[in-house]
């Protein structure tokens, strides 16, 4: 917190001393640097703390798929590679949340990966212990109507696992 202060008064008197003339103009540019710190340093906190929920959203997804009993390529298993879809998206960080509120380009800025639309199953590959294909593009309704018509086989507050075949579906509540 001391270097966000420190650094951008220390710029403005810089600039203060190199602008004599226009003193006026230098001064307004001691908040604007401030903010501008500011700014920096809290992005780099939510892309942080977001990326850290994400990766642990695919550490639990990717421990649910090894004890799901399901037709894969997983060394025992007979059938064809399993494919996983993403349906809906996981929830966001609390601090990307409150950085919305006082600044609200940030959630414009820093979205879940943990999405239908994005690529979240790339960070299940790298937790999954084996090979599989994504589910790529928009999401079926089959999948969805799959998904609505049955129970699913391991459920949290977070997200739901169904199981159809070789088929994993992941939903986001």
């Amino acid at each position: 917190m001391i270097f966000l202060i420190v650094i951008p008064v220390a710029l403005g008197f810089m600039t203060c001393a190199l602008a004599e003339r226009r003193k006026v103009i230098a001064l307004l540019l001691i908040p604007l640097l401030m903010y501008g710190f500011y700014y920096v340093y809290a992005f780099g906190n939510v892309l942080k703390r977001q990326a850290e929920l994400d990766s642990m959203f695919a550490q639990q997804i990717a421990y649910d798929i090894n004890r799901l009993d399901y037709e894969g390529g997983h060394p025992g298993r007979t059938a064809t590679q399993p494919t996983v879809t993403i349906i809906g998206s996981a929830p966001s960080a609390l601090e990307r949340l409150i950085a919305a509120k006082r600044q609200p380009l940030m959630s414009y800025m820093i979205q879940p990966h943990m999405r239908e639309k994005d690529r979240g199953w790339v960070l299940v590959r790298h937790a999954v212990p084996f090979d599989f294909m994504p589910g790529i593009g928009s999401v079926e309704d089959e999948d969805r109507s799959y998904a609505a018509s049955h129970a699913p086989e391991i459920s949290n507050a977070t997200y739901a696992l169904y199981l159809n075949g070789s088929h994993i579906i992941v939903k986001f509540q």
